[in-house]
């Protein structure tokens, strides 16, 4: 695996902002992928080599002596770009979309996937206030919103999307501390948790009995 990488770290107002970006690319050789047989079962093995890129950021800034909020978020594009004989032949032999019918590749033409559970964007924001409340004990109290975007899985069947979901997490640390942690999805669950790309509930396919 190749990673290129170039970015920047910049700091102002004495140091109450910093601003930290960077775009990447990386270059997977032997990518390991989910292969599904006729009648269900599941392995890994390596399915070619593939691509990801995109860019970050982390933002800090100072708002007042007491206050203080972080963002950061990041954006990825990973593609299978050249999937190897086996997983050629997964694609246009066995593998069908959530439609249960289109194959994800046609024989004879070019091939490209998505990198199967590599999330799309991430994102975080945190507020926090922070004081002395006795000689010696400080107050901090924060609270924190966690984003987490789609990815591709192979879930009954190929390119099943999972949904984005986010983690709301109040926090403070003193004499006491308090934790409280709330989990929700940012679209409705269908099922196993996954949607279809048409954007309608995807149902488990029959599948045929393995035999040796």
């Amino acid at each position: 695996m190749w990673n290129y990488e170039i970015g920047e770290k910049a700091k102002a107002f004495g140091n109450w902002l910093t601003i930290n970006t960077d775009i990447y690319y990386i270059k997977w050789k032997g990518v390991q992928q989910v292969f599904i047989l006729p009648c269900g079962y599941q392995y890994y093995d390596n399915a070619g080599d593939g691509r990801s890129f995109g860019p970050e950021i982390e933002v800090n800034a100072k708002l007042s002596e007491a206050w203080s909020v972080f963002f950061s978020g990041a954006w990825t594009d990973s593609k299978l770009t050249t999937p190897n004989a086996s997983y050629t032949n997964f694609l246009t032999g066995v593998a069908t979309r959530p439609d249960g019918v289109t194959p994800p590749c046609i024989v004879g033409s070019s091939c490209a996937v998505p990198i199967m559970n590599v999330v799309k964007d991430t994102a975080s924001l945190t507020l926090t206030y922070s004081t002395e409340v006795l000689s010696g004990y400080n107050l901090t109290a924060s609270t924190a919103d966690s984003y987490t975007g789609t990815s591709h899985d192979v879930a009954y069947y190929f390119d099943s999307i999972f949904y984005s979901w986010c983690v709301i997490q109040p926090t403070s640390r003193g004499p006491l501390e308090c934790r409280l942690i709330k989990s929700f999805n940012a679209r409705r669950i269908y099922g196993a948790g996954f949607i279809s790309t048409g954007g309608e509930p995807s149902s488990p396919p029959s599948v045929s009995r393995c035999t040796a």
